[in-house]
C-alpha cells in the first residue's frame, strides 16, 4: 500500500512544470489548506490561489518561505 502511494507521488511530482504546481503538490501532501499557507507568508488566500493556478507570478522570497514551511 505504501509503495503504491509513493509511486503515485513520484508520478505526480514528475508531471510538475510550474512553481504553483509544486506548491500545490507540497500543500496537498501535508494536508494543508490554501488559507493556512497564505497566512504563513502573510498574503490573502486569493493571492495564494492565484500562485497555485499560475495566474500571477510568485516572488522568490514567498516561494522559498512556503517551500521551507511545506517541507518540514
Amino acid at each position: 500500500m505504501q509503495q503504491t502511494n509513493f509511486k503515485k507521488q513520484i508520478e505526480e511530482l514528475s508531471s510538475i512544470q510550474t512553481r504553483g504546481q509544486y506548491l500545490k503538490f507540497l500543500r496537498m501532501r501535508k494536508g494543508l489548506t490554501q488559507k493556512k499557507c497564505a497566512e504563513h507568508v502573510g498574503v490573502t488566500k486569493t493571492n495564494y490561489y492565484m500562485w497555485e493556478r499560475g495566474k500571477t507570478g510568485i516572488k522568490d522570497i514567498f516561494f522559498n518561505a512556503l517551500c521551507d514551511f511545506l517541507m518540514k
